[in-house]
């Protein structure tokens, strides 16, 4: 997740995700999941992230941290320093 916060652009796409932590995409993806809305379909994630197709390609999802992810981060932050 601080990852995504460090980007400039405050998304990524969980392809990429991978390859930076050199880690499996399925990985990525359930993991993505859990900070999400749904970690399955009968278990709430929660909320940290927002998955979002990109302009460019519909096919593609971006995870897009929310204004809870935004907070924790930021507390986080706090807590570290």
């Amino acid at each position: 997740m601080s990852y995504i916060g460090s980007n400039r652009n405050r998304s990524i796409a969980a392809g990429e995700l991978s390859e930076k932590l050199d880690i499996p995409k399925a990985t990525v993806s359930r993991n993505l999941r859990m900070l999400g809305k749904k970690a399955t379909p009968t278990k709430d994630g929660i909320h940290l992230l927002d998955m979002e197709h990109t302009k460019e390609d519909y096919r593609v999802r971006v995870a897009v941290l929310t204004e809870k992810g935004e907070e924790f981060l930021a507390e986080l932050g706090d807590a570290l320093s």
